[in-house]
């Protein structure tokens, strides 16, 4: 599966050891809305932190610009999450006029990628602004819930089975 994001901004990047991560702004669309399972958010509401996390496995960076596109980039990463919405006025000249507000998402993507710095410098320094990102995922498994007569019941097992412990070691030390 796959969740296509617009105006990538790569904001930020390190690593520590054998683990790193890379902060991203991205502009918040209906199709991201949908594929990550959230409601919209209220308008009053000037940040937000939606529940989510992407068991990713890779993350596909493209320029806007075909004359950058040579600095594409493919990451191996670990998960994408720490997804947080944030509503910003917008800035220039006809934003003055008419209060133009802008939603952008912040997110993080964690790597173990050793390679993963030095694309992201080079990608940083040369074709930052306004990209694509494809970020490539495996759907989380779901959990099923286990009947409570069932988990009652072995609960009660349980119970009986220990008190007949007890009564056979208070039989032995008497």
């Amino acid at each position: 599966m796959q969740i296509n994001f617009t105006k990538v901004v790569l904001l930020s990047f390190g690593r520590k050891g054998t683990e790193g991560s890379a902060k991203f702004s991205a502009s918040l669309t209906k199709h991201v809305i949908e594929r990550m399972g959230w409601g919209e958010a209220p308008d009053w509401q000037k940040e937000s932190t939606p529940a989510g996390r992407l068991a990713a496995t890779q993350i596909d960076l493209e320029p806007k610009h075909p004359e950058l596109a040579k600095f594409a980039t493919s990451i191996e990463v670990t998960g994408v999450d720490g997804f947080q919405i944030i509503r910003k006025e917008a800035k220039g000249k006809s934003a003055k006029k008419t209060k133009a507000v802008k939603t952008e998402l912040h997110f993080t993507a964690h790597f173990k990628d050793v390679n993963a710095c030095k694309h992201l410098e080079q990608y940083m320094l040369s074709a930052n602004s306004d990209s694509a990102m494809v970020v490539v995922y495996e759907k989380e498994p779901e959990q099923t819930e286990i009947p409570e007569s069932d988990e009652a019941e072995a609960t009660d097992e349980l119970v009986e089975q220990v008190e007949e412990i007890r009564k056979k070691r208070s039989k032995a030390v008497n």
